[in-house]
């Protein structure tokens, strides 16, 4: 899977027309979904062996921009606060690991 993700608005000034979906996620829906997609593909009968969760933090890199769609995906929020997505991934990574040793 070259990229996954879940936008949402939350937090952000906006979000470029043609792109307000983005506002009908909340930050605990871009969690919650985010999880369920990595325990959805780290099963073994689904193989999915590799995936890309996008994005860390392209919000920044754009200048937190409204006209740019990529932001809304942006794991690490404005003032590089991160979102709840960040802890539950990294959390959610640690756990995986864990059952491999």
């Amino acid at each position: 899977m070259t990229e996954f993700g879940w936008p949402s608005a939350e937090g952000l000034e906006g979000v470029r027309q043609g792109f307000e979906f983005a506002n009908d996620n909340t930050l605990e829906e871009q969690r919650d979904f985010t999880v369920l997609a990595l325990e959805f593909m780290s099963d073994p009968e689904n193989k999915v062996q590799l995936a890309f969760l996008w994005n860390l933090n392209y919000g920044a890199q754009a200048g937190w921009a409204v006209d740019n769609d990529n932001v809304p995906y942006s794991i690490i929020g404005p003032n590089f606060v991160f979102r709840p997505v960040f802890d539950a991934v990294r959390d959610w990574n640690r756990a995986y690991e864990a059952t491999f040793q």
